[in-house]
């Protein structure tokens, strides 16, 4: 075997095995899975919040892909034999994403209202797309095309939310 440690004891080439990769693709799976959750249980409250109907629109299809999503996210645990339920997420007991969002709400006007969803919905999709292009890339090297395929899907859905939220906030400037 190759000895990949400098002098240092850094690395000079990245190595992972299987098992180090169906972990850390497990971590990311359930923590972006939990995160869908959170989305799912707030996005109501957002969308009785918001006033600009495009925006409400918006929150109505997030709502269908994230349901959708979940559906994906549980094939994908059954494909990898494991119950989301009996998994630890550092998401799930770390961040409360509709406390933070409910408090940030709290004495705005509508434009502030609307400009402070849309901000948000942004991040977390930002957040969400760049966590399913890691995820993709680990699906591939995992070798299952089944969880590949899923993974593609909610990567594809999760760029193009994302672009629509990004259109949204220029659409609500020249309104």
């Amino acid at each position: 075997m190759k000895n990949l440690l400098k002098a240092d004891g850094e690395r000079t080439e990245p190595v992972i095995t299987k098992d180090e990769l169906r972990n850390s693709f497990t971590k990311i799976l359930t923590n972006l899975y939990f995160v869908k959750q959170q989305l799912k249980g707030y996005l109501p409250l957002l969308l009785s919040k918001a006033t600009f109907k495009p925006l409400k629109l918006q929150i109505r299809e997030i709502i269908i892909n994230i349901n959708a999503d979940l559906l994906r996210l549980d094939f994908i645990f059954k494909v990898l034999n494991i119950d989301p339920a009996t998994l630890n997420s550092t998401i799930r007991d770390s961040i409360n994403l509709e406390s933070q969002v409910t408090r940030n709400l709290k004495d705005l006007n509508l434009t502030e209202t609307d400009m402070s969803i849309l901000y948000h919905i942004l991040i977390v999709e930002t957040i969400s797309s760049s966590s399913f292009k890691l995820l993709f890339k680990q699906a591939i090297l995992l070798g299952n095309k089944e969880i590949y395929n899923w993974v593609h899907e909610i990567l594809k859905e999760s760029i193009a939310t994302k672009k629509k939220i990004n259109e949204l906030v220029k659409a609500y400037f020249e309104q």
